[in-house]
């Protein structure tokens, strides 16, 4: 074994990837095809659930499910995300969907279909726009409604910093303003009060009107530990999350982070490009341990944030809370193919990959579509933890996969999402 590490490590500083050199005499891509579990289909109509039983497997008891994506905009792989998220529901017990959002908007889309009304149509504005006005994005919203009535129906939420979206910018500081004065909040009389709103409202609306001054700055950060130092976690006697204590609390804790994203400046000790992921976990760890408690959630989420890089990421920071039994990491890898582009809408290629990635080796084991695990499963070959991805809009990232992911879904073409008027 010290022989085979040594190899690696020579193979490495020469620039040549220790993938080359799988156990017993295979290649990667041989591995992996005497390894895979093939995905039938990504429709999630397709009415058998055989194929995604290795993922519940490997799964195990996990509380807490992240799931990734490449770029926002393959339509194939939100057709089965989807998918998975209906196997995850019905057969393996998840009761909440935490979507890529506004933590605000999510919760307002929920409290409104408890009248009747349709996520799905009131989504757009709320929910980020590739989920929301794609047909395949809207397909779990769709399916989120269709269990409404169900004996045990799907809970939608959103756990991101606030993102511009209608509600957020709309009642986001209008009813945290409502919520501290019925405490009689002294952060009211405060003399920088209107201040800190103007730059918390430029936050939340992505700095739609522009940047606030930097005295409009400094009373947000002023002002932010002393209105959490008012609040606790607790959850209301009401059972609503916009009476709780504790939602407040992480809604002026993510205005706080939204504001060291956007102003490239430390949250505390926490780096400006982590902030926003940090923030995202904190409210996750709530949603799960208060909120939601006993409940099993899946997280839908970019590939970036379902998956730990660095340290800094929202998997490290779920996983730091969680602990790794109560955590798994899946994220999407893909050969090539097309996708839509979540700034402009235009179709992008995407190319193939060098030699020596694993989406290469993936397409010589010839599946088209396949998932991998590697958190549950025995003697994994070396080159495991050295093999190499494009995890982000299909670049290359030098940091080995299986690090950041317990378990892969590779769909070998990915297609553009279909965008809804």
């Amino acid at each position: 074994m010290k022989l085979h590490q040594a190899l690696n490590a020579i193979l490495l500083a020469l620039g040549v990837t220790a993938a080359a050199y799988a156990a017993d005499g295979m290649t990667p891509g041989q591995w992996l095809e005497a390894n895979n579990t093939q995905i039938i289909s990504t429709s999630p109509a397709y009415p058998d659930y055989t194929d995604l039983a290795a993922f519940g497997k490997a799964i195990g008891d996990a509380r807490v499910v992240l799931i990734g994506e490449q770029t926002h905009g393959e339509g194939n792989v939100f057709e089965l995300k989807n998918r998975i998220v209906q196997y995850l529901h019905k057969k393996k017990g998840f009761d909440v969907l935490l979507i890529e959002s506004g933590m605000v908007d999510g919760t307002a889309l929920w409290d409104y279909a408890q009248s009747g009304g349709k996520i799905a149509d009131q989504a757009p504005g709320r929910i980020f726009y590739m989920y929301s006005r794609t047909k395949e994005g809207r397909g779990v919203l769709e399916y989120v409604d269709s269990q409404r009535t169900s004996k045990r129906p799907l809970i939608l939420a959103s756990y991101d910093t606030p993102h511009a979206g209608l509600e957020s910018i709309n009642r986001l500081l209008p009813d945290l303003e409502r919520f501290l004065a019925a405490r009689q909040s002294p952060a009211l009389a405060d003399p920088r009060w209107q201040a800190y709103l103007r730059a918390a409202q430029a936050v939340v609306s992505d700095n739609f009107n522009g940047p606030p001054s930097d005295a409009d700055k400094q009373a947000l950060i002023d002002l932010t530990p002393v209105l959490l130092a008012e609040l606790d976690d607790s959850v209301a006697a009401s059972g609503r999350m916009f009476d709780s204590p504790g939602f407040w609390r992480l809604q002026i804790a993510s205005i706080r982070a939204g504001a060291s994203d956007q102003w490239q400046i430390d949250n505390g000790g926490v780096a400006f490009w982590a902030a926003r992921d940090q923030q995202a976990a904190q409210n996750i760890a709530w949603l799960a341990d208060k909120f939601y408690a006993g409940k099993k959630l899946v997280v839908w989420a970019h590939n970036f944030h379902a998956g730990a890089f660095w340290g800094y990421t929202l998997g490290d920071f779920v996983i730091q809370h969680f602990g790794q039994k109560d955590t798994y990491l899946a994220g999407f890898v893909g050969y090539a193919g097309a996708t839509r582009n979540m700034d402009n809408s235009t179709i992008g290629e995407i190319p193939a990959p060098r030699a020596g990635l694993i989406e290469a080796e993936w397409r010589a084991a010839g599946l088209p579509m396949a998932f991998i695990d590697m958190k549950q499963r025995k003697n994994v070959p070396d080159w495991v933890w050295s093999i190499y991805a494009r995890p982000f809009n299909y670049t290359d990232v030098d940091w080995p996969i299986f690090y950041s992911f317990h378990g892969l879904f590779y769909v070998d073409q990915p297609v553009p999402a279909t965008p809804i008027p």
